[in-house]
């Protein structure tokens, strides 16, 4: 999950960059018989993104359940092979583009389409990975098992710019070469990784886990608006501290670099030394964690300087780092044995709708986010005794 938490950094990192080079941002969509003309702008570049969590908050679930019935390894194969493939098959378009083969609304729509593919297989990887965890780990071992995963994705997130060092070479070296390492990953765990005892014994049919299932909907309601508190503050912060700061945007990207590493680094420490160490509830983790990120929005609001911005992002990773795992441990013990790559599956489609969503949100900025926050924290109040002790 390192290299996948790879994957998904560099792809921010990398495909505006491809977008430009591609010169996207000049698209102009014409329909003739209807007499429209269209300039999507930038937006011609953002939808790239936008595509790809469409389309995995729509296959996610499905994956969660081909990983019920066809087994973790299997659909964890799937995902990173399939990721290689589809990273190749998107740099080959990309490189028409750059060759001047494809051009205009005929490129464009070939890399959202192939944006689309990739979506729909590699989303395979990340329920049976969490699935897998489920299995082998017992119901009050879940939340440290789950912090380790997601500390896993953390450090690949963290380190996943690194490979944009490649672009240098070309702008597509980059994904190319972390389309090798997939394969390298699908090999390892064809050889290496073992089908779990549990899974092995419970495969066969499975019935479909409904989005708002009784059992888990207040842990799916936490989760769509913690996700959206996530995209929100990282949509938006680089415009926050550009204009708070009154400085250029170049100035500005590498300040908002600053925080997402305090963040990501407080998150990190979170999931793989708190969770571990202290072995909280997911209750006991959303409770911690839901006012330390309620309190990281105030401070951002007020902010007038980069250092209560740093200071924010920490509390903010701290915050985030605990109600996460909380989330999908809560979720996961809410369901029977043969229904974690169910819910696994939803549990990361969640994650795939807001940040699709989000993308259309922006002008919401800070306000929206507190107040969001403030009212998932309020809401968590009247489960207190309904949660049990999940």
């Amino acid at each position: 999950m390192v290299v996948s938490g790879m994957g998904n950094s560099l792809v921010f990192a990398i495909i505006p960059m491809i977008g430009r080079a591609l010169q996207l941002q000049e698209l102009v969509v014409e329909w003739p018989a209807l007499g429209i003309v269209w300039h999507p702008r930038e937006l011609a570049i953002t939808s790239l993104s936008a595509m790809t969590a469409l389309v995995a908050s729509v296959f996610s679930a499905h994956w969660g359940r081909a990983s019920d019935v066809r087994g973790r390894r299997q659909v964890l194969l799937v995902g990173l092979a399939g990721y290689g493939v589809c990273a190749l098959l998107f740099s080959g378009t990309a490189a028409l583009g750059l060759f001047g083969v494809l051009s205009g609304s005929l490129l464009w729509s070939a890399l959202m389409v192939m944006r689309g593919v990739h979506a729909s297989v590699t989303t395979a990887s990340q329920p049976a990975a969490s699935a897998y965890v489920a299995d082998i780990t017992l119901p009050n071992e879940r939340t440290r098992g789950i912090g380790k995963l997601n500390a896993a994705i953390q450090v690949g997130m963290m380190s996943g710019p690194v490979l944009a060092w490649f672009a240098g070479i070309s702008l597509l070296a980059p994904l190319v070469i972390h389309a090798l390492v997939m394969f390298a990953m699908a090999l390892l765990v064809h050889r290496r990784l073992p089908e779990t005892v549990q899974q092995t014994r419970l495969r066969g049919p499975r019935t479909r886990l409904r989005f708002f299932d009784p059992r888990y909907a207040r842990f799916t309601v936490i989760g769509l608006v913690t996700y959206m508190c996530l995209a929100i503050m990282q949509q938006t912060l680089g415009f926050y501290i550009q204009d708070i700061l009154h400085i250029d945007p170049a100035a500005a990207a590498q300040r908002f670099a600053m925080a997402m590493m305090c963040s990501s680094m407080a998150m990190f420490v979170m999931q793989i030394v708190a969770a571990q160490r202290f072995a909280w509830s997911p209750l006991t983790m959303l409770k911690l964690g839901l006012p330390v990120a309620l309190l990281a929005f105030l401070v951002v609001a007020f902010a007038t300087g980069l250092p209560q911005i740093l200071l924010a992002m920490t509390l903010f990773g701290v915050g985030m780092g605990l109600a996460l795992p909380g989330y999908a441990a809560g979720a996961s013990l809410a369901v029977t044995a043969d229904e974690q790559g169910g819910i696994a599956g939803i549990s990361s489609s969640v994650a795939s709708v807001v940040i699709c969503s989000a993308a259309t949100r922006r002008i919401a900025l800070l306000m929206a986010s507190c107040g969001a926050v403030l009212g998932r924290v309020a809401a968590l109040t009247p489960y207190r005794y309904s949660f049990g002790r999940a």
